[in-house]
């Protein structure tokens, strides 16, 4: 979503900013122990959903996406 607000000289600037819902559980099991954390990132208004497996999936996910 853009937005335009008046800049600091009078300009209209453009803002982008994105509401996302992330999701976090721990699973463990009897063949794999430990935890290991799982995630899913959804975009508020879009219609798609990302699953993780651990944090720093979800972060290099996340970082790929604001660099682009």
């Amino acid at each position: 979503m853009k937005k335009s607000q008046p800049g600091a000289d009078g300009a209209q600037d453009i803002t982008h900013h994105r509401v996302f819902v992330i999701r976090c559980w721990s699973e463990s099991s009897q063949r794999r122990p430990g935890m290991r954390w799982r995630f899913t990132l959804e975009e508020v208004g879009a219609d798609e959903r990302h699953g993780f497996v651990g944090v720093d999936a979800l972060l290099r996910f996340l970082k790929a996406w604001f660099t682009e």
